[in-house]
């Protein structure tokens, strides 16, 4: 319904915003092992060629298969949980991950 979709904006704002601060953390510690801007750029957009691919494929699935079973909104759902689970590790993720350098070799 319209309202469900309204509702969806904010949490979908939030999911969005942490891509800022994930990038910025890989470039940070990225550029302290020594990885070069444009390779770092480079391994981003082939992430982003591959997910471009795979990702509409595993919607239609999701989507045909909750037709199926008489629950399309399963992307959304997938989706949803997905979200919840990224959620989760940025925030078990100790502090010390995200203010430190970079990560220490060999341990």
């Amino acid at each position: 319904s319209t309202n469900v979709v309204f509702a969806s904006l904010v949490p979908n704002w939030v999911g969005r915003t942490q891509g800022v601060a994930l990038s910025a953390r890989m470039t940070e510690v990225g550029g302290a092992m020594g990885i070069g801007q444009g390779a770092l750029a480079g391994d981003r957009q082939n992430m982003h060629a591959l997910l471009k691919v795979l990702g509409p494929t595993m919607y239609g699935y999701l989507f045909a298969l909750g037709c199926k079973i008489g629950l399309p909104s399963l992307p959304f759902l997938f989706a949803a949980g997905m979200a919840c689970v990224a959620e989760c590790v940025i925030l078990l993720t100790p502090r010390s991950v995200w203010r430190g350098g970079p990560p220490e070799k060999g341990g």
